[in-house]
């Protein structure tokens, strides 16, 4: 039993880091943008079909892909901003609510034209290879993406926090109108921040190829996950994302082990709920 406890607290964690990294694009645009982006999901879901394209066209390693969907993806999140969020500036939220999930459906159903409903994978020696820490088992697709996953999200971070940008951005956040008066171009941020967050999901997508099945469906696996590690931590904190993806990637494995049945996925939610009531704000607030 101490075993697979054990495993079940290193999934966890592993699993955190792409959480954590899909959960911290939405929190930027959310706190930089104030938009709830339901169409999350669907952009990872585009960067992860590049990515295969990459690879069953070109053969290029999912990894190695990244340097073309995370510019590809920060170029879309460039043209959503300036022709459908920017235009709603002012606008009820239920505007940009609506806005968001129309374009959900128009890329769920692009893609769905171009590649059909059919699972799709990628197999590379790293969805297999297994790296062994006594009786636990690491799978090294999920090793490497914890890594490069948590690096992102700290990096975003810690960027935000002591860049000349992040004091802009967090000035912009504050107070838009004192901001543009002293001389911010407020829009300009907007338009690097909607690239930053969805560039993110790029990176996210090239990681995900080698340890998940794809299809035009797969979006809605990790929107759920990401709006409740985005409460979680705070919305509009980065290091709140990041905390959260390691509570939610947490109480999921082990909920899976100690809770019987297929109850354990209730594990989070119950868990969402208990510390939304103690913290109804969340973990942490702001930008930062």
């Amino acid at each position: 039993m101490q075993s697979v406890i054990a495993q079940a607290l290193v999934d966890g964690l592993l699993n955190a880091g792409i959480l954590g990294l899909a959960a911290v694009g939405l929190t930027l645009l959310f706190g930089v943008m104030r938009v709830v982006n339901f169409a999350h999901g669907e952009l990872l879901m585009v960067g992860m079909y590049i990515s295969y394209a990459l690879f069953t066209t070109f053969k290029i390693h999912p990894y190695l892909s990244v340097f073309i969907v995370v510019p590809a993806l920060a170029l879309l999140g460039i043209a959503m901003y300036r022709f459908l969020l920017r235009p709603l500036a002012g606008a009820p939220e239920s505007s940009q609510l609506l806005v968001t999930l129309g374009v959900s459906m128009v890329l769920q159903n692009v893609v769905f034209a171009t590649f059909g409903a059919d699972f799709r994978s990628v197999m590379v020696p790293v969805s297999t290879d297994p790296y062994m820490l006594g009786p636990v088992v690491l799978t090294a697709a999920r090793l490497y993406g914890f890594i490069v996953g948590m690096g992102a999200c700290l990096g975003l971070y810690l960027f935000l926090r002591f860049t000349d940008f992040g004091v802009v951005t967090r000035a912009a956040v504050q107070d838009p109108q004192a901001a543009a008066l002293s001389g911010i171009d407020v829009d300009k941020v907007l338009v690097i921040s909607a690239a930053i967050a969805v560039g993110l999901l790029g990176l996210a997508a090239a990681w995900l190829m080698p340890m998940v099945y794809l299809s035009p469906s797969v979006g809605h696996t990790y929107l759920l996950p990401s709006f409740i590690i985005v409460i979680l931590g705070g919305m509009g904190s980065v290091r709140g994302a990041i905390i959260g993806s390691i509570v939610y990637g947490l109480s999921q494995s082990l909920g899976a082990v100690v809770v019987p049945g297929s109850l354990g996925i209730l594990v989070p939610l119950i868990l969402f709920v208990v510390l939304l009531l103690l913290r109804p704000s969340g973990l942490f607030r702001g930008t930062v």
